[in-house]
C-alpha cells in the first residue's frame, strides 16, 4: 500500500522475518518531517501488521534541513551493512 509507505513496509517485514538486521535508518533532508513519518508508520503498519516499525532517522528531528544527514546514517554503518537510496 503506497499510503503506508512501500519501502518501509518491506523492510519493516524483512526485519519481521529475521532477513535483516535490527537496525532500519531512514536519511532525508527535513528531520522535522520524521516526527509525522514515525507515527504514519505507526498508525497503517505496526498496528495493522503488529510489526516493529522502530527506526532511526537522519537528520534528528528538530533540523530543518541538512543536505549531508545521508553521510551522518552512513557513518554509524559497519562493514557489510547494506544502503538502499530511493526517491519517492
Amino acid at each position: 500500500d503506497k499510503n503506508k509507505g512501500v519501502v518501509g513496509l518491506v523492510f519493516f517485514d524483512l526485519r519481521f522475518r529475521g532477513l535483516v538486521g535490527n537496525r532500519i535508518l531512514i536519511a532525508g533532508t527535513n528531520g522535522t518531517k520524521f516526527a509525522k513519518v514515525r507515527t504514519q508508520f505507526k498508525n497503517t503498519i505496526g498496528e495493522c501488521y503488529n510489526m516493529n516499525v522502530t527506526c532511526e532517522t537522519f537528520p534528528k528531528d528538530d533540523v530543518l534541513r541538512d543536505t549531508k544527514a545521508y553521510l551522518a546514517a552512513m557513518d554509524t554503518l559497519k562493514k557489510g551493512d547494506v544502503v538502499t537510496v530511493f526517491t519517492p
